[in-house]
């Protein structure tokens, strides 16, 4: 509801609102009242005239109107809500002598309860002489009741009859007057005006000299009521104290002259958020206006702050105990007070005492200060560089290694230092290889290796490097696990391990989870000391009773290296050099971990042998040489000839392969072989299908083909007349052909 007062009857919702204190939350109360109507009755008021004569004024008396406030209803005078007046006359009947009910009805009059009166209209025969009055006030000169007016109201006003105390005037004259001119005007029509406030009489003339009568009446002019605009005023709090305006009141009649108006001086100064009501009234001292009481909400409204967690750097294992640092509040007044009182910043612990490292969140809470609307600043990742978190950075760590003594430590030394340790395709001096303690040959088991930490924050466990650092294992007797499980290597602080045997090998990365676990909280700072580890030396042997097929390791004359290299693998026989190293058996190694290299092989059909060229291509290990050469025996595929009976115009063979034992089973030749068929009238003298080819005495010769049978193979001639012989030569690498003539 508006917080100026209702005046009019209605129901309205009236909310009291509860502010919010220290120690008491917000809290509102509404309920509703009702300013009902009040009764009114309205009569019309009995007239009469003389047959064909003026029609008097339709009039009315009011007996209920408001005139116990301070400021009387003044509302029924005004012309457009007088009630209408309805007779039962017809038009014909309104000329008669007679007497005829009026009826009053329509009044717009909101706020009461209306009863209406009839009234009497009566038409004579004879002038009725009726007793003079004044008609127009609403109580229309009654003697009964007190005539009402107000500064400033203009009435119109009727005179009526002609008759007082037996007295008739028959004039028509009337004149009018009042008896203070300072409070009342009227005119010669009857207009009053009024002009002051106080009591005057209204008198009534009708004729002049011995036939003049009068009446009169006494009137009270009161102030004129107003109503006071108590304007509602906004203000956000700024922790000093606010002073409602005296100019936000005023009042205003209908004529727009301002009129004096007052506030409640008491209840205009205000500091904290709230809504109160102040008052306003028209000045007890003015003379001509008065008015009710009325409010205007004067407002102190929350001010709107932020609070906007800092940006808090700390090393891990440090605490950030002034939680205040953490946060502040943007759009505080500097007057007002603080705007959350026991603030505290929150997150995973509320001290932030050894949080791991990374960003946490700043979360702020306390009790709000009634005066301000807080809101928190989301927590967004820092990708400006303005975190509003708490960072908590790496603490530095050393970690020193092989800082143990020479009995179980590895204290000095570099990876392969020159001559002392073998190298690839270098002469090692194996005397100087064992009577060092601080090294250890490739497979074999890690010495101890210690480390030093320094940086370490209390209460974090230095056994969890062991499960964090693979390369820091302090390695006991039996246990196996290698450093990598490469030799030659060093680790650098870079966290890289490369190799010192050839620049141009692979680097390799050490898996140290660093960013994991535990350890995350460590910016760490490597001063390695170094684990020797020789390559360890090997010798390559293959029986010289070993021999491989054609078709397993050649193809048309190359060799397959690929297949060459199986080979290998499944016969050539690992061992030590000059006692010393051999496949490393602690790690299962067979001769396939070698990773043998083939740079170069070639096969001699004359010969029937495989020269290879082979080197190691696992770093780890180590031949005298650096390569060898091995000869491998190669043993070509031996096949016969199985032949069918041929007749005058075909011929059909099958191809059967002979194995080691003499075993023969049907086999189609390789696809790069090609099966020759030769009719002729044999001459022992001729070996090869070219030599055939040259013969003069051949009856037919040409290429067979394979069937869909294995080993099946067929050719067709021209019809032959005579006796001959046949006989089929297979030709093609890596075959040999033992041949059997056709029966």
């Amino acid at each position: 509801m508006d917080y100026q007062a209702p005046a009019d009857a209605g129901t309205y919702t009236v909310t009291a609102h509860v502010g919010e204190t220290a120690n008491y939350t917000a809290h509102e109360v509404s309920a509703t009242f009702t300013i009902g109507k009040a009764d009114l009755t309205i009569t019309a008021d009995k007239l009469q005239r003389q047959q064909y004569g003026a029609y008097p004024e339709m009039v009315a008396t009011y007996e209920g109107l408001a005139t116990d406030g301070v400021a009387p209803d003044t509302s029924l005078r005004d012309v457009q809500i007088q009630p209408e007046f309805a007779t039962d006359w017809d038009n014909f009947a309104q000329d008669h002598v007679g007497s005829y009910i009026i009826t009053p009805s329509s009044a717009l009059a909101k706020n009461y309860n209306i009863t209406y009166v009839a009234g009497k209209y009566a038409v004579t025969a004879e002038d009725p002489q009726p007793t003079l009055a004044i008609h127009g006030l609403p109580d229309n000169g009654t003697e009964t009741t007190e005539n009402i007016v107000y500064y400033g109201d203009t009435i119109q006003l009727y005179a009526y009859g002609n008759q007082v105390d037996d007295v008739i005037s028959d004039s028509s004259l009337l004149t009018w007057k009042v008896s203070d001119s300072t409070i009342a005007g009227i005119d010669g029509n009857g207009l009053l005006t009024i002009q002051g406030v106080g009591e005057f009489t209204i008198t009534l003339t009708r004729g002049i000299g011995t036939e003049a009568i009068s009446t009169e009446i006494e009137v009270t002019a009161l102030k004129k009521e107003v109503k006071v605009e108590v304007l509602s005023l906004d203000r956000v709090y700024i922790g000093s104290e606010y002073n409602y305006a005296s100019n936000r009141v005023y009042a205003v009649d209908e004529m727009g002259k301002e009129v004096t108006a007052t506030i409640d001086v008491d209840n205009r100064a205000h500091t904290d958020v709230g809504g109160y009501v102040v008052t306003g009234k028209a000045a007890e001292a003015d003379t001509l206006y008065q008015s009710e009481t009325y409010g205007g909400l004067f407002t102190i409204n929350d001010r709107e702050v932020t609070i906007d967690p800092n940006a808090v750097t700390t090393t891990y294992g440090t605490s950030t105990k002034d939680v205040k640092k953490l946060w502040s509040a943007e759009g505080k007044d500097t007057g007002g007070a603080d705007v959350l009182s026991n603030g505290l910043a929150v997150s995973l612990t509320d001290a932030y005492d050894n949080l791991d490292v990374g960003e946490y969140e700043i979360l702020v809470a306390g009790r709000e200060n009634i005066n301000y609307n807080v809101s928190y600043k989301k927590y967004e990742a820092n990708t400006s560089g303005d975190a509003n978190a708490v960072t908590v950075e790496k603490k530095a760590l050393t970690i020193e290694t092989g800082s143990y003594d020479g009995e179980i430590g590895i204290t000095s030394g570099s990876v392969n230092p020159e001559g002392d340790y073998p190298a690839q395709g270098e002469d090692f001096d194996t005397s100087a290889m064992l009577e060092d303690a601080n090294v250890r040959m490739y497979g074999e088991p890690n010495w101890a290796m210690g480390f030093d930490v320094t940086g370490w924050v209390p209460g974090d466990d230095v056994d969890d490097l062991v499960a964090i650092l693979d390369w820091l294992v302090q390695f006991s007797e039996g246990n196996l696990r290698g450093i990598g499980e490469d030799a030659n290597l060093k680790f650098e602080t870079d966290g890289v391990y490369d190799t010192k045997i050839d620049s141009s090998m692979e680097d390799y990365v050490i898996d140290s989870m660093m960013d994991e676990g535990d350890f995350r909280n460590y910016d760490v700072d490597l001063d390695e000391g170094t684990q020797n580890i020789y390559q360890r030396p090997v010798t390559l042997n293959l029986d010289s009773t070993i021999s491989a097929y054609y078709g397993d390791v050649v193809e048309n004359g190359n060799v397959d290296t690929d297949a060459l290299k199986a080979f290998l693998e499944a016969y050539i026989t690992v061992g030590e050099y000059n006692g010393i190293g051999g496949l490393a058996e602690l790690l299962n190694h067979t001769a396939k971990d070698l990773d043998l290299q083939i740079s170069k092989a070639s096969y001699d059909d004359a010969d029937g042998e495989i020269t290879a060229t082979i080197s190691i291509g696992n770093q780890n290990y180590w031949m005298e040489e650096g390569s060898i050469k091995i000869t491998i025996p190669v043993v070509k595929d031996a096949y016969t000839v199985r032949y069918d009976a041929f007749n005058a115009t075909n011929a059909t063979v099958t191809i059967l392969h002979l194995d080691e034992d003499g075993n023969s089973t049907p086999a189609n030749l390789p696809t790069d072989c090609k099966l020759y068929c030769v009719i002729y009238v044999r001459d022992d003298s001729l070996k090869t299908y070219a030599d055939y080819a040259a013969y003069g005495e051949v009856a037919y010769r040409g290429e067979m083909t394979r069937s869909g049978s294995t080993g099946r193979y067929t050719i067709s001639y021209p019809r032959l007349t005579g006796s001959f012989k046949m006989f089929a030569i297979a030709e093609g690498p890596g075959i040999t052909l033992v041949q059997i003539d056709n029966p």
